[in-house]
């Protein structure tokens, strides 16, 4: 769940499939309440949860699919810099029998760094950038670990 500084929901995000070895994860299910008709706190949440992934984390590989026909799931992923992989026609069935082209995408962690300083100067063009401390990055890593072992996946060490 994405908040404000304030507590105002911004929306939500997930990371999962992470494999094993941290190498790899999906990013996806995004779900934005626009705050004032503005779009720029969910892109600072998703572009953080990026920073976090790669940073942080340590993680080479982020993917993700999404419906051809979701504009803003798509504008989020070229603001991320993420490359369109595939395309899967007719892959997603609504209720109503309509079929969804899914657009397949993925961002590595060497291309989210060339793009990083683009994203912070659209994102914080007056503003101070976050900065993820080493104390919150160690909270993180024990946070994901603690999940991985409840979930029966080994352990390894991330990033910085």
């Amino acid at each position: 769940m994405f908040e404000t500084l304030d507590g105002d929901p911004v929306g939500t995000g997930s990371i999962y499939e992470l494999d094993r070895l941290r190498s790899s994860a999906q990013w996806g299910r995004l779900c934005a309440a626009r705050l004032a008709g503005h779009p720029h706190p969910m892109m600072e949440a998703c572009y953080l949860v990026h920073r976090i992934c790669f940073e942080v984390l340590g993680i080479h590989r982020m993917y993700g699919a999404l419906a051809s026909e979701n504009k803003s799931s798509y504008r989020m992923t070229r603001f991320l810099d993420y490359a369109q992989e595939g395309l899967r026609r007719k892959h997603w069935i609504h209720p109503d029998g309509f079929f969804d082209d899914v657009i397949v995408v993925g961002l590595f962690a060497d291309e989210f760094q060339q793009q990083k300083r683009t994203i912070e100067q659209r994102l914080y063009p007056e503003l101070p950038i976050p900065p993820i401390t080493d104390e919150q990055a160690v909270r993180i890593r024990g946070l994901v670990a603690s999940q991985s072992q409840e979930r029966g996946v080994s352990r390894c060490s991330g990033g910085t």
